[in-house]
């Protein structure tokens, strides 16, 4: 009866389904143009059905042009203030290169007098510094190009005073003493008019280096007020031709989609008679036609999409009504068949007990299968009543202790636990948002599983954890077991469904597919991982507690 019923449903929710996609397949229709507003210049009809392309094309030419043009003329500007700063430069490092030169032949002139005078080797301190000086100055002004022919002239005669005048003298009082008065006063008279000569020679140098100095700087300034006439130039033009460009792109695009934006919103607000008043022939202009059409096509459909919803409703309204009844029905047929079974197997094994050995042999068998089958499709009927009160007698949802759950686990294991030796190594465990009950019952079976399936020769070792995954919790119950073949990782959490004989493992396979059930009831995932022989470990997913959440 049942699965009729759902058939039926399914198909003529298709049935609806096909119709309601023939009643939304758009039919032509002309829409409705509302000629465009713009300046007289901009809605020429040359410029109108000119592409947005070819439009922004001539906005960025005029731009590029403008900017082509302050470019080379900031180039050619910039080099000439290189070059005049340059000079500027050299000319004052002549100018500190000539004081520096001038300080040192002060010290070497300074230096030699002292030393004549006194001829202790201390007072040529000076003159051993000036000579250090001019032996690092002069060849850099000797070899400047630019410098004056009266500073090279400078150089010549530093160096004719040095070399015919200083150190002579300073070589004949080492080699044969000090100078007598009369000699003293004569090289002092003549020492002090070749440094005035000198003296000369340098205020004449000086006043040249200083002019120079001065005319390239007056260059310079020169040259950067033209640069910041033409920088001002500069920003005046690409701020004109700023306001061109954002005028021409509200004109021609910013006000026409916002015509469009208005239209959508409209639309999307369900008034389907929103159309959109552009008149060209560019992308705007086909944009708007189309959404046009697209608008009235939607018109015309809307009300035979109402009616295929309201009838699609209705259907599904009837299918969850059938899935309950479904669950309804399992529920029933499992809980009411248990007293006509029961009622069996106990004639079944009252049978056995006053007729075994007075019956032939076969009779004791007979009596024996139907004992066994009687009990096992007992048991099979109370695990689908368990399976089936998953979704229909499960309790309200709650803070659920999962570290308290899982004690009171291994102390129902207890004597499993100790039977097989197995180690339990538990981590911190979460509060979840569950069904205390069937949470509990999660980790009863998949700890009892664990237990079950084990290697012979092997301690069974447990591992049970948790780590937080996407605003919830992931757990794990990992075994050092048996394992499982990938190809039956899907199997083995459907009703019924069993890898082993009863003989090796005894159990109706519907363990897993109730922890399956539990999982799937409070919105997580149930998964695992194994390899044959080594253990398995199997995942599955919790909400976290609202408290935990905030």
């Amino acid at each position: 009866m049942y699965p009729l019923r759902q058939a039926s449903h399914t198909h003529a929710l298709s049935r609806l389904r096909a119709r309601g996609s023939r009643a939304i397949t758009p039919a032509p229709a002309k829409p409705e143009i509302i000629p465009d507003v713009s300046s007289p210049f901009l809605s020429a009809r040359w410029w109108a059905d000119l592409p947005i392309a070819r439009k922004l094309d001539v906005y960025v030419a005029l731009v590029l042009l403008l900017t082509l043009v302050l470019i080379l003329l900031t180039s050619l500007t910039v080099a000439d203030l290189n070059r005049s700063s340059a000079q500027r430069l050299r000319a004052q490092a002549r100018l500190a290169n000539l004081n520096s030169l001038e300080k040192a032949l002060l010290n070497i002139e300074t230096g030699e007098r002292g030393y004549l005078l006194s001829q202790k080797e201390n007072f040529l301190e000076p003159y051993r510094e000036g000579r250090r000086v001019l032996s690092e100055l002069l060849p850099k002004l000797e070899a400047d190009p630019e410098a004056p022919p009266a500073l090279h002239a400078l150089a010549a005669a530093i160096r004719s005073y040095l070399n015919e005048w200083a150190e002579l003298n300073i070589a004949r009082v080492r080699s044969q003493g000090p100078f007598s008065e009369a000699q003293q006063l004569r090289v002092f008279e003549e020492g002090k008019a070749r440094f005035d000569l000198l003296r000369q020679q340098f205020a004449k140098v000086q006043n040249q280096l200083t002019e120079q100095f001065t005319q390239s700087r007056m260059q310079n300034l020169r040259e950067i007020g033209q640069l910041r006439s033409l920088v001002w130039v500069a920003l005046g033009v690409l701020v004109g031709s700023t306001l061109l460009l954002r005028l021409g792109t509200q004109r021609v695009v910013i006000e026409p989609l916002q015509r469009l934006r208005e239209s959508t919103s409209r639309l999307g607000g369900g008034d389907y008679s929103a159309r959109v008043s552009i008149q060209r022939r560019d992308e705007l202009g086909q944009l708007a036609q189309a959404f046009n059409l697209a608008a009235a096509n939607l018109e015309r459909s809307n009300q035979s999409l109402v009616e295929a919803n309201r009838h699609l409703q209705e259907q599904q309204a009837e299918l969850e009504r059938s899935n309950r009844e479904l669950e309804q029905f399992a529920y029933v047929a499992s809980h009411d068949l248990q007293e006509p079974l029961r009622m069996v197997s106990s004639y079944t094994q009252l049978l056995e007990r006053r007729y075994k050995g007075k019956l032939d042999e076969k009779a004791d068998m007979y009596i024996h299968f139907a004992v066994d089958g009687a009990n096992r499709m007992q048991q099979l009927i109370q695990d689908l009543l368990v399976y089936s009160r998953v979704g229909t007698k499960g309790m309200p949802f709650q803070a659920v202790d999962t570290a308290r759950v899982v004690a009171e686990t291994l102390r129902d294991l207890e004597v499993a636990i100790a039977e097989s030796g197995a180690q339990v190594q538990l981590g911190t465990l979460p509060t979840v948002w569950g069904d205390p009950s069937q949470i509990r019952q999660v980790f009863q079976n998949l700890l009892s599983n664990a237990l079950k399936f084990r290697r012979e020769g092997v301690q069974p070792r447990l591992e049970i954890g948790a780590q937080r995954e996407n605003g919830g919790w992931r757990f794990r119950v990992a075994d050092n077991g048996i394992g499982i073949e990938s190809p039956y990782f899907d199997r083995i959490f459907l009703i019924f469904q069993r890898l082993h004989t009863k003989e090796a493992y005894p159990g109706n396979g519907i363990g897993l597919a109730v922890v399956k059930k539990i999982i799937e009831r409070h919105g997580g995932r149930l998964w695992l991982e194994s390899i044959p022989g080594e253990g398995s470990t199997f995942f599955f997913t919790l909400p976290e507690a609202p408290a935990e959440r905030t």
